[in-house]
């Protein structure tokens, strides 16, 4: 496990937000279905399994 790494918070004023982000940065699951076989399911489809679990 993991149990040996530490984490340290971080505020986010300590550190330089000024990136350039894509003008669209949408995800995509190509690469994950390819390599995988797997993608997602569509997020109101998960939200309601979620929900309906609780």
């Amino acid at each position: 496990g993991y149990s040996s790494v530490k984490i340290k918070p971080v505020y986010s004023n300590q550190y330089d937000r000024n990136v350039v982000r894509p003008i669209n940065s949408l995800l995509s699951n190509d690469l994950l279905i390819t390599s995988f076989g797997v993608g997602q399911s569509e997020w109101k489809e998960s939200l309601s399994l979620c929900l309906l679990n609780k």
